[in-house]
């Protein structure tokens, strides 16, 4: 049964497509981010998301190895800029970066994958504490998690068909 999910907060059955969500994967492929060791594994996307905030190894290691994803994002957030710096290209790689973190995380989970692919239309991360760039508050915002989220559904549905 397919749902049409346009406009969601993602919680409860939808709680799969956030980045908070627990789903493990490793980045083992090349996908032009030649500053990701191989073979590491990440427990959500948020962890490699936030791991890769700075260019330092000790950094992205502390953040990898956190248990759960709302922690990558508190400790990075006290982190980043005080710390440890902000990568100089962050706003040119966090897209791309998210984005093969989705893929990686819905290749390597078939059952997220079948449940992306139950989704119907349009998705918008609706949320209530004002992220405008990755969804929407109050129905404004770029809603860039639920494009691309979108786009992996669409890259999954053409693999399916070859």
């Amino acid at each position: 049964m397919s749902v049409d999910w346009s406009k969601v907060a993602f919680k409860g059955e939808k709680r799969f497509l956030s980045n908070m969500y627990k789903s493990s994967f490793i980045f083992s492929q090349n996908f032009g981010f030649d500053f990701i060791p191989d073979n590491r594994l990440y427990k959500s996307r948020e962890h490699l998301y936030q791991a890769f905030k700075s260019t330092n190894l000790e950094y992205q290691e502390l953040i990898r190895n956190l248990d759960e994803p709302k922690d990558t994002k508190k400790i990075s957030d006290a982190l980043i800029g005080t710390k440890y710096p902000l990568r100089d290209d962050w706003e040119e790689i966090k897209l791309p970066l998210m984005h093969m973190a989705l893929l990686l995380k819905f290749t390597q989970n078939k059952e997220l994958a079948q449940k992306l692919l139950a989704t119907k239309g349009h998705i918008e991360e609706q949320n209530s504490w004002g992220d405008t760039f990755w969804g929407t508050c109050e129905g404004i915002g770029a809603n860039h998690l639920g494009k691309l989220l979108m786009e992996v559904r669409e890259y999954l549905i053409k693999e399916i068909k070859n």
